[in-house]
């Protein structure tokens, strides 16, 4: 059998479909026999789509670079998959072995360029290996704490012929506490009196939002959602007080309240540097499937299993109003509107300066709300698309500065036909630096390199995508009816925002 038929039979046997990618001649002989290919027109994008069709589906999703420049184009997407804990399985070809030696175009040392920003990288020495490597990487991916992967192919292996060594993939994606620490953490909680609950984004991964609804009312213990959190983790229900804010500063002034805070399938994401550390950190647990954490104490277990477990120890707390601290939500009135007209949808942000907006309205129950935790933009072009194709009902917010970082994801939607939808907010700057510099004092608020006026519906008839500029709420309409792309850009004021 040849080795790129062993390489199309695993991809068919296991479900890796569809292969996203931007395939280059190191590519030519692995893809001979697949026939699942969602092209992208720049290999970021690939990646970018990859995570989060892997975040919303939950199952592993499969990735093909062009070689070196493929992998160092895509580097920054890479690193968000791994700090989205995505299971990405990426491949890439590599140039032939024969001429290596010669370092012919195309070739580089491609495992060391990944390394340390997957949790396996592998290249395949032989073609009997090709099952097994993927297979590895298929089960490293999906063993919590999930992250991407990475197989690189030789192209002259492709062309070879051989016997597969075959075995079934097998994986445990459920991690859980002995008996003897569930009681020890709820022996800590029942004899606090002041509990805060802080879910997070695997609660959402564990498919544990009720859970978590149950084990909060047993306590009637305050809810609060992690800082940044790339998914919606908890409802808006009366036990909900607020999303943390994601500088120490402010979350001190929130979490002093309590004696005890439990951060369940959440961690503390921090910015900006605010002069503090937390004064919270001798009152910590957290529960989740990651190794360590910075402060406090850590067990590891997803938030499924331990709720479970956890819930029959659970005992009611005496109701405690906590302190609000006000939100800096910006353009909350568009974000209103919006998700009046798209309620039900699923939100994929990058709308950056009204991300809180975003977060407040649409992350509200199970699969509700993505967003990248890497920090590049471009990731929600990319995404709006992937998730689309899982769940028509998808709509990406996105500022136009980030919109501009990936638009030829709106090729993709066109060529295959994926309805999503998109509305750009048109600030004509990069307002969340401005409010940054305002802030801290540097001065540079108004210079012309933060600001910019782009002709976003030029870019999207260019791609084949309808497009309006909005001028009703007749506009929201269109927009979420029919199942073809589009893109609604909505012109909102230049006002340098408070953020920090």
């Amino acid at each position: 059998m040849k080795a790129s038929q062993i390489f199309s039979d695993f991809l068919k046997r296991n479900g890796l479909h569809p292969l996203f990618g931007n395939p280059g001649t190191t590519e030519i002989p692995m893809l001979s026999n697949v026939e699942d290919y969602v092209l992208t027109l720049h290999d970021s994008i690939s990646v970018a789509m990859a995570d989060a069709y892997a975040q919303y589906t939950g199952h592993p999703s499969i990735v093909n670079l062009h070689s070196l420049p493929g992998i160092s184009n895509s580097m920054a997407f890479i690193i968000s998959a791994m700090k989205d804990n995505a299971p990405v399985i990426i491949t890439a070809g590599q140039q032939d072995r024969r001429h290596l030696y010669y370092d012919p175009l195309l070739s580089g040392d491609q495992i060391g360029m990944v390394s340390n920003y997957v949790k396996y990288a592998y290249e395949v020495r032989r073609p009997e290996e090709i099952p097994l490597a993927l297979k590895r990487a298929y089960e490293i991916s999906m063993t919590p704490p999930f992250g991407p992967t990475f197989v690189s192919f030789p192209m002259d292996i492709m062309d070879e012929d051989a016997t597969p060594i075959e075995s079934e993939v097998k994986y445990h994606t459920q991690m859980c506490l002995g008996e003897d620490d569930i009681r020890s953490i709820m022996d800590r909680i029942n004899s606090a009196d002041r509990v805060a609950l802080v879910f997070g984004s695997e609660v959402d991964m564990y498919g544990s939002m009720e859970d978590a609804r149950s084990f909060a009312h047993a306590l009637n213990a305050p809810v609060y959602v992690e800082p940044w959190s790339q998914s919606s983790s908890y409802y808006r229900d009366d036990l909900y007080v607020q999303d943390l804010p994601s500088s120490f500063q402010a979350m001190n002034r929130i979490l002093n309240q309590y004696d005890l805070i439990v951060f369940i399938g959440s961690d503390i994401f921090v910015y900006p540097y605010t002069g503090e550390d937390p004064s919270f950190a001798d009152r910590s647990i957290f529960i989740s499937t990651r190794s360590g954490h910075y402060i406090g104490d850590t067990y590891r277990s997803d938030p499924k299993c331990f709720l479970q477990s956890a819930l029959k120890y659970a005992r009611p707390k005496e109701k405690f109003v906590p302190k609000v601290v006000k939100e800096k939500l910006v353009y909350e009135d568009i974000i209103a509107k919006i998700h009046r007209h798209l309620k039900g949808y699923t939100a994929v942000d990058e709308a950056v300066t009204a991300s809180g907006s975003v977060r407040k309205y649409f992350a509200d129950g199970p699969k509700t709300y993505f967003t990248s935790r890497g920090g590049p933009l471009g990731w929600g072009d990319a995404a709006t698309v992937s998730v689309a194709m899982a769940n028509s009902k998808t709509v990406g917010i996105i500022g136009d500065g980030a919109f501009m970082y990936t638009p030829q994801s709106l090729w993709t939607a066109y060529r295959y036909g994926i309805p999503a939808k998109f509305i750009v907010i048109r600030n004509n700057g990069y307002n969340i630096l401005r409010s940054y510099s305002r802030t801290f004092g540097y001065g540079i608020e108004n210079a012309d390199y933060l600001r910019f006026n782009f002709r976003i519906e030029k870019v999207a008839e260019g791609f084949g995508v309808d497009v309006r500029t909005y001028s009703g709420e007749g506009d929201l309409e269109w927009i979420s009816s029919g199942n073809t792309p589009k893109v609604l850009v909505l012109d909102a004021d230049n006002e340098i925002p408070d953020l920090f």
